[in-house]
Parts: structure tokens; C-alpha cells; sequence
């Protein structure tokens, strides 16, 4: 019964076709605006018709996708300032790197040396 209360709430709708055409003759395609529908207490907004089917929308989709939208792209910028002060704090540890590989370069000589003095002949 629903089916065809919507068919009929199409079949109403595609009769006013003379204000959405540019042209002289009807048009051959209805030019669908925004439609809005409602099935049981739900008001399903259209927003594209394919061959695959028809995508809706409702205003709690609408505001999920907003709030996860928000929600990521505040994510994306607390990673990158968190990513940011990461490199930041990692650099000041640069001269201790260097200072320390030059310590260990210097004890690998000495131990290479006491070693050869111990097992020579």
C-alpha cells in the first residue's frame, strides 16, 4: 500500500514538469530537484537516482555524517601537530646521537686494540 501511495506521490509530482524545462516541448527526462518522501514516520531526502537505485538520506544520516566529518578532520589535525612535536622533540636528541656514536667508535677501537695486545705473540 505504501509502494503505491509513493508511485502515486511520484506520478503527482512528474505533472508540474513545466517549470522545471528551458525548452518549448515537455521535457524528455523529469529535472528532479531536491524531492523529499516519507515512509512511515521517516522523511527520506533524494539525492541521486542511478541505474543501481535511489540514494536517500535523513536528517540523523545527514547529521552522522557531519559529526563524523567534524570529528575526523579534528583527528587529522591533532595528528599532525602530535606528529609535528614528535620530529621536533626527536631532533633535539640529534647531538646527543652524534656524541654518543663517536663515544662507542672510540671504545670499539680501544677493545679491538686490547684484544689484539692480549692475544699476540
Amino acid at each position: 500500500k505504501k509502494k503505491k501511495q509513493q508511485k502515486e506521490n511520484y506520478d503527482s509530482d512528474s505533472d508540474d514538469d513545466s517549470d522545471d524545462s528551458d525548452d518549448a516541448g515537455p521535457p524528455a527526462k523529469k529535472k528532479r530537484k531536491k524531492e523529499s518522501t516519507t515512509v512511515g514516520e521517516e522523511m527520506f531526502e533524494v539525492l541521486t537516482y542511478l541505474k543501481n537505485g535511489v540514494y536517500l538520506t535523513t536528517k540523523a544520516l545527514k547529521h552522522a555524517a557531519d559529526f563524523y566529518k567534524m570529528t575526523h578532520d579534528k583527528y587529522v589535525e591533532e595528528q599532525a601537530r602530535l606528529t609535528a612535536q614528535l620530529v621536533g622533540t626527536a631532533a633535539t636528541y640529534a647531538p646527543l646521537v652524534e656524541a654518543t656514536r663517536s663515544l662507542v667508535a672510540d671504545l670499539d677501537v680501544f677493545a679491538a686494540l686490547a684484544h689484539a695486545a692480549v692475544f699476540a705473540d
